[in-house]
This record gives structure tokens, C-alpha cells and sequence, in this order.
């Protein structure tokens, strides 16, 4: 059985701010084995970043982009950008990682509100998001369930 990319979608702002997109990628497909080693990985290293990031729950370092289970969530996120460019912005380009890192939050963790500047796209894949969950941008005031 296969799983599509993430809550059903990408979700990705742009570095301007005033720009928001989500997009149903099922076109797009990671395996259930992918995300149950992406799972494994994240578990096996633990909290490398020890709550010091913007990111207060458990976090790997910020270079598995070349492992091959996080690599194929990357080449999604890379070709979504490049049709984001291509279709927003009317621009061809060429799209790359410079960094990709897994987080596993639990009931009470959070993110501190940040940007990934200089990065023009930057995206999130859920993989066992709650029910009913919903992820909300308050300085877009956009909400994605």
C-alpha cells in the first residue's frame, strides 16, 4: 500500500510572505516502508539539536537529505518548488536541498514562530499527523487541516 505526500499535500510558503501554497501531490508517491524507516531513523538518533532550535521537539541533525528514504520526500518537495517557480512566478529554475532534517513532536511540543531565510520555499511533510489536525502560519493567517 502506498501513502500520498503529506496531510494529502505540500505545504509550502514563499519567502515574500505574501504567497501560500498547498498542493495535493498524489501524483506523487512515498512508500508506508519509507516512511516507517524515515519513522525508525528519526526514533534511532534521538534529539540531536536538544530543544536548542526553533523547533522545541525532538530533531535529527540537518543533513539527511542523502538518506535514500528522506531523499525521495526531498525530490517531491524539490519538483514542487520548480513548478511553484514555473507557475507563480514565471521563472524556470533549478531547485535544491540545502538542508533537510526530520522532527518527531509529541502532545506538548511546538515550533517557535521563524522563517528559513535565504531559502525561497521551504515545506513540511506529515507523515501520522493527530486527526483533525491542522497546521496554522500566523503571520499569513492561513490555516491547512
Amino acid at each position: 500500500m502506498k501513502k500520498y505526500l503529506p496531510l494529502n499535500g505540500f505545504v509550502v510558503s514563499g519567502a515574500d510572505k505574501n504567497n501560500f501554497y498547498y498542493k495535493i501531490c498524489k501524483q506523487h508517491e512515498i512508500s508506508d516502508e519509507d516512511d516507517d524507516e524515515i519513522i525508525k531513523y528519526i526514533d534511532s538518533v534521538g534529539d540531536i539539536q536538544k530543544h536548542m532550535t526553533n523547533v522545541k521537539a525532538q530533531m535529527t541533525e540537518y543533513k539527511v537529505k542523502n538518506n535514500k528514504h528522506f531523499s525521495k520526500v526531498g525530490n517531491v518537495a524539490i519538483r514542487f518548488g520548480n513548478s511553484i517557480a514555473a507557475k507563480y512566478y514565471n521563472r524556470s529554475i533549478q531547485g535544491n536541498l540545502s538542508e533537510l532534517w526530520g522532527m518527531k513532536y509529541e502532545s506538548d511540543d511546538f515550533a517557535i514562530p521563524h522563517d528559513h531565510f535565504p531559502a525561497t520555499f521551504s515545506f513540511a511533510y506529515y507523515i501520522n499527523p493527530p486527526k483533525n489536525s491542522s497546521l496554522y502560519f500566523t503571520d499569513l493567517n492561513k490555516e491547512v487541516k
